[in-house]
């Protein structure tokens, strides 16, 4: 420590690290040149911080399972991971994709935007010269982890846009697309929600009325309410979209004649791919500034009777002959397209959260309070334990819903499936995939606003990484449906499978095994944790089993006492017990990714010769993933539906938290395992070294603000002299 005794002035010079000096004395050992005194501080005047670097390299010798043979299984196989690499440093080198980490945090919405649409035509270039499919695939997916704007911007046009014509359309339909899609001919986004509905689809107000003299739709919005809103790239860029909107097929030999069809999707042109002008009828227009992904022009859309062809209104479901509406044999699904959305979500919420994870564990793997790094508090690591926990919990649950819903749909497109056996699947798939966005998508906010704040002080750093991601994944709470509306419909699809059961001669649900199971449970009271060697993972199972029936019975019983003892309508009656309802719908959400987490753990064992270290973490992270739920979120209704005892929870907890102590060591190993590249995560306290404060103010160094070519007036925006200008 130097202080500078010129002139009479004293100024402490820290070097490498902050130290209070309450008093010191100049000694014999201490060093005066040219007025400088080298203060020798005794060690144990120093709060021991370390070096970052050599305590990251012991982290990582603590590591106790294999690194690489879990990002293997976490890609796929080791082939997998040897294809994800390459296509990230293909990305990594391309300086038309990757910049860098301070331009993109400071970059302006206008210059951001411009930047995400270079580098989308660039990608179109790009990708067909890459002969390996696979290889193509993963750079595709790579870069929409580098830029999340960009991401969605990929994920309206190729997922929602295309897969609703191929959902909701005919074959020729989906063919007559499909190059145009694939080839940016058109550019498509997806006009669902409304000003005044956004997941509560039958409220939807647009209209689609048949005019039969033309043989042509005309779509219209109604009312102010009715103009479509927050629509992904409807603001500057798409030329098309696919609209919901209620089928009018006027008829006056039908008595019902001005009665909706009900709900269909229909294509209309917006601009004119050419020019980018909008057509005629066509009033779109820019939300602006957002929360966040500052690169996506979501915008409005109101349509003042534009007329599209016949052959635009997707006809899957239900069309029209010869000037008269033929429906389908069977229900329609205008939600299909939604149901592959919130299975995604999962992936989604697995790849903010190992960001996340990435920056705060490696930070928290080299800073040391008080002498003792901040991972081994247990107040920090347990929270970061839960949240890996989740991190696992969606993939493996994300992998094998993927899946079943791919060939559930293909299954059907291909005839080899009926279409009452697909919207059985279907109706189910949509009550779990709508419980999982429902309370995941919240969940995930909540634990990224966790991961920000036990970075402490820096966590305010736009440049740490972490509010960016916040910012980005706020929309999962809102877009493609609300969470509280969400859970409603989990809860409504619970509730009336219940009365199904209850009414069924053979106590069945003809939809789902899962609930006719979880409605068969033992209600009575399960056997009492004295100790851990009584907890399993299917004792646990069955405890939140039985929880999840009473739940569900209970709320039942709840709105048919309103109903028949209180006279309330239904809609009063679901209002009043929403609080039951929500209970309901949380519990077998969990149960169900947990059923699913345990399931795709002894399939992953079973195939492959996995190593027993990396079965052991595995399985202690899936107990944490069940027993933090079953804690924190289930102790008052495991206590008041007598599920069990005050001692069985605290045995519980017990449990739970030896298992997290046990698993610090392996902390830092996860997140390796994850993988995921240091371009990506853009944190100068994501990096491999653990050398965090020299990289973040390297970082700060590069701001414009600090940057050698600006002058101090360019810097101090003309603030001095202070005599003229205060």
């Amino acid at each position: 420590i130097q202080l500078d005794l010129k002139n009479h002035q004293q100024q402490l010079f820290l070097h490498q690290h902050s130290i209070q000096i309450v008093m010191y004395n100049i000694s014999g050992r201490d060093k005066i040149q040219d007025g400088i005194i080298n203060i020798l501080v005794d060690s144990e005047d120093r709060d021991d911080i370390g070096d970052p670097v050599e305590l990251m390299k012991e982290a990582r010798e603590r590591v106790n399972f294999g690194v690489e043979e879990l990002t293997n299984l976490l890609d796929g196989d080791e082939e997998k991971t040897r294809i994800r690499r390459e296509a990230a440093e293909i990305i990594r080198k391309d300086s038309n994709i990757v910049i860098d980490p301070v331009e993109f945090f400071d970059q302006t919405r206008l210059e951001s935007r411009e930047r995400v649409i270079k580098t989308i035509i660039y990608l179109r270039k790009l990708l067909p010269n890459i002969s390996d499919e696979d290889l193509r695939r993963q750079v595709y997916l790579q870069v929409g982890r580098y830029d999340r704007s960009l991401q969605m911007r990929q994920y309206v046009h190729d997922i929602l846009f295309k897969e609703t014509i191929w959902t909701q359309g005919t074959k020729e339909q989906f063919n007559n697309w499909k190059d145009r899609i694939e080839t940016l001919q058109v550019i498509g986004c997806f006009a669902m929600t409304e000003m005044a509905h956004s997941s509560y689809l039958r409220g939807l107000e647009t209209q689609a009325v048949y005019n039969k003299k033309t043989n042509t739709i005309i779509i219209n919005s109604p009312t102010l309410t009715s103009t479509k809103i927050w629509i992904g790239m409807a603001g500057q860029t798409a030329t098309h979209t696919v609209a919901l909107a209620k089928l009018y097929v006027p008829d006056l030999n039908d008595k019902e004649f001005n009665k909706s069809k009900g709900l269909h999707w229909f294509i209309v042109p917006l601009r004119d791919p050419n020019t980018g002008k909008l057509l005629p009828g066509v009033n779109c227009g820019d939300v602006s500034s957002k929360v966040g992904r500052k690169g996506l022009d979501n915008g409005f859309i109101q349509f003042s009777n534009v007329t599209i062809p016949l052959e635009n209104m997707l006809m899957k479901w239900g069309r029209i002959e010869n000037g008269k509406y033929v429906a389908s044999q069977t229900q329609s699904v205008p939600y299909e397209t939604l149901i592959g959305e919130r299975i995604v979500t999962l992936f989604g919420i697995k790849d903010v959260l190992s960001q996340a994870m990435s920056i705060v564990v490696r930070f928290a793997t080299v800073r040391k309070q008080n002498g003792t790094t901040v991972i081994s508090y247990q107040s920090y690591y347990t929270r970061v334990m839960d949240m890996i926990s989740t991190i696992f919990a969606c993939h493996f649950n994300g992998v094998n819903l993927y899946n079943i819903w791919q060939q559930t749909q293909l299954d059907f497109n291909n005839d080899q499936l009926s279409k009452e056996k697909f919207l059985a699947i279907a109706s189910e798939m949509h009550c779990i995939g709508a419980g999982i966005k429902g309370w995941l998508g919240w969940e995930s906010m909540n634990m990224l606003e966790i991961s920000r704040r036990l970075l402490g002080g820096y966590s305010y750093s736009e440049y740490i990484g972490i509010g960016q991601l916040i910012n980005d994944n706020a929309v999962i709470t809102q877009g493609g449906g609300a969470g509280d509306l969400l859970i409603q419909q989990n809860a409504r699809y619970l509730i009336k499978s219940y009365q199904s059961f209850v009414q069924s001669e053979n106590k069945v649900v003809r939809s789902s095994e899962l609930l006719t199971d979880i409605f068969s449970s033992n209600d009575e009271m399960l056997q009492e944790y004295t100790n851990h060697s009584d907890i399993s993972v299917g004792n646990l199972i069955k405890l939140l089993k039985c929880l999840s029936k009473k739940t569900i019975e209970h709320s039942y019983q709840k709105i048919q006492d309103s109903i028949f003892k209180n006279q309330l309508s239904l809609k009063e009656s679901w209002n009043k017990n929403m609080s039951y309802l929500f209970d309901s719908s949380k519990v077998f959400t969990y149960l169900f990714l947990i059923l699913h987490f345990d399931s795709e753990l002894s399939v992953v064992f079973n195939e492959s010769s996995t190593d027993e270290s990396l079965k052991s973490l595995l399985i202690n992270f899936l107990y944490i993933f069940i027993l933090r739920f079953i804690i924190f979120d289930c102790t008052d209704l495991l206590l008041l539906f007598k599920c069990c005892s005050v001692d069985s929870i605290h045995q519980l907890k017990d449990f739970y938290l030896s298992i997290c102590e046990n698993e610090i060591p392996n902390l830092i190993g996860i997140i390796d395992a994850f993988d995921i590249p240091e371009f990506i995560l853009k944190s100068p306290f994501a990096s491999k070294d653990g050398n965090y404060l020299s990289h973040f103010l390297s970082m700060l160094k590069k701001t414009k603000f600090n940057h050698p070519s600006l002058s101090t007036k360019d810097k101090t925006a003309n603030i001095f002299p202070l005599s003229s200008n205060l």
